[in-house]
Parts: structure tokens; C-alpha cells; sequence
């Protein structure tokens, strides 16, 4: 319930002790990443992303990234996050808010959805039809909404771009994609 924590729960009725302070092992806050979600059981069912941006107050935005979308590139307010070492939490707190998707109203309610996950780098599961061999900064886990008792696995992906040749001088480990940047050694 200390919300200077690194793990705090919005939702949390009474202070259990499990408080954290560590620092994060990353700065999400950097760029936007791209979740991925499944409903199966065996998460292996991914839908199309939909970003996600992280403002360093603890602020999260939910932004639809379909150009037909009638609330695209618009971000909505989501709720609160927060990363502890490895650990990513994200809580639903936002209002819900509705729009029109070919002619049918959709309501989203972010409200009591809870993310938790960790961050890695490696292959992902969610795009491994397109790319099967890139390592990705990614952070996956499970989700759920405790008013509906669903429950939901996702992956966050940061599509990094930047020098992927491990002999050059300015390697970068969290690229995904190699933007020609590298330089080697002996190079000024």
C-alpha cells in the first residue's frame, strides 16, 4: 500500500508487507511497445497488438494503432504501472471509455485489470510466424480482471532498433532490429 514502492498495488486493502524498493532494470519510458494478447489456455492464440506507452510519473496509456481506428493515435488513460529489478506490474484504474468499431459501440473498462510479468530479452512467442530468430527486450505474463474472473497471458515488445552486431563497438543487446548504426573497432 506504499505507493513510493516499486511493486504498489492500487488495489490493495491492507499493507501485507511485500513492499519493494528496488530500481528497475529498464526505462520503459523510453518507447512505445506493442502488446500482444491470448485468451487460451495454453496462450498460444495471439491477437494483433495494440501499444502501450509508460509516462515516468507511473501514468500508462492504452493507444490503438490501427489507422481505421476512430480513436487511433489518441492515447487513453489505462491506469498506473510500475517495475521492480526484472517485475512489471501494471493495474487498470482509468475510467472506461466507448467508440464506434464498424458500426457496433465497444466499451473497453480497464478498471481492476492487473498485468504482471518480467522482462527478458529473447525470442517471442506472440510473433514467432514473422519473426522466429529476433531476440526482442520483452516483457511477458499474465493478466486479469477480477471483476470478471478472466484470466489472459500477454507479451509487451519493444521494437528497438539499433546496432545488432555483437563485434562492433557500439553493440547495442536490446535491438531488434539492426538500423546500420554499427561501428567497429578502430573507427572513430
Amino acid at each position: 500500500t506504499d505507493d513510493s514502492a516499486c511493486n504498489f498495488d492500487p488495489f490493495a486493502g491492507c499493507n501485507d508487507g511485500s513492499c519493494t524498493f528496488d530500481e528497475p532494470n529498464l526505462d520503459i519510458t523510453t518507447h512505445p511497445w506493442f502488446a500482444y494478447t491470448a485468451y487460451d489456455d495454453q496462450c498460444t492464440s495471439w491477437s494483433s497488438s495494440t501499444e502501450l506507452q509508460f509516462d515516468s510519473d507511473g501514468t500508462a496509456w492504452y493507444v490503438f494503432n490501427n489507422p481505421e481506428h476512430p480513436l487511433f493515435g489518441q492515447p487513453q488513460p489505462y491506469g498506473v504501472w510500475s517495475m521492480c529489478g526484472d517485475e512489471f506490474y501494471l493495474y487498470g484504474t482509468a475510467e472506461p471509455f466507448s467508440f464506434v468499431w464498424f458500426d457496433s459501440p465497444i466499451t473497453l473498462n480497464p478498471q481492476n485489470n492487473t498485468w504482471t510479468g518480467t522482462f527478458s530479452v529473447g525470442t517471442a512467442e506472440s510473433v514467432a510466424d514473422q519473426w522466429a530468430d529476433t531476440e526482442f527486450a520483452h516483457i511477458a505474463g499474465t493478466a486479469s480482471n477480477s471483476d470478471f474472473g478472466e484470466t489472459w497471458c500477454f507479451e509487451m515488445l519493444w521494437w528497438i532498433q539499433g546496432c545488432t552486431d555483437d563485434s562492433a563497438c557500439n553493440f547495442d543487446p536490446f535491438a531488434a532490429f539492426d538500423d546500420g548504426s554499427c561501428a567497429f573497432p578502430g573507427c572513430t
